[in-house]
């Protein structure tokens, strides 16, 4: 467990997980082979969430609306998107996180761009699955949304709160 203390902007005590959703670490210790395989892994989770979201859509609303999922899953395998991330990884030796963070950043950017507004609306597509497998990668678990504490998003905010919280590292 992770003690943060640090000045308190209410005088309610919050227990909970935190998290910094744009915290994505650039440089890594581990190998780019060693990201490659946990980004193997973390995609793998990220297309299985997509197919168990698709097929309890299916069951509960209707095929119609399960195909966003669907569609979704198979972004998270796309050639294009996927050799973008392995060239950052072998050119770059970044993280697995941040190699994911930039194409996601980039394909979404791309879609928004285009003309034919369904291709636009992928956009949120491309973003959602580099956010899955972001948390995947990070370790964050979606289905625990309710032990998130929430931080406000103001300019500056995440900075100030890290330079204001100590660290302390806690067996238990």
């Amino acid at each position: 467990m992770i003690l943060m203390q640090g000045k308190g902007v209410s005088q309610e005590e919050v227990k909970g997980r935190l998290y910094f959703s744009s915290a994505v670490q650039k440089e890594s210790e581990r190998s780019p082979e060693n990201e490659k395989k946990r980004l193997g892994r973390d995609q793998n989770d990220a297309m299985s969430q997509l197919v168990a979201l698709a097929e309890k859509t299916t069951a509960e609303t209707s095929e119609e609306s399960a195909i966003r999922f669907g569609t979704r899953a198979m972004f998270a395998e796309d050639d294009d998107y996927v050799e973008c991330i392995m060239d950052t990884l072998d050119k770059e030796h970044y993280s697995a996180e941040y190699a994911v963070q930039q194409a996601g950043e980039q394909f979404s950017a791309m879609f928004v761009e285009m003309e034919d507004p369904y291709m636009q609306a992928r956009s949120s597509d491309i973003k959602d699955v580099t956010q899955r497998i972001l948390n995947n990668l990070m370790g964050i678990d979606e289905l625990s949304v309710s032990s998130l504490v929430l931080l406000p998003l103001r300019a500056g905010i995440r900075k100030s709160i890290a330079k204001a919280c100590t660290l302390e590292r806690m067996e238990g």
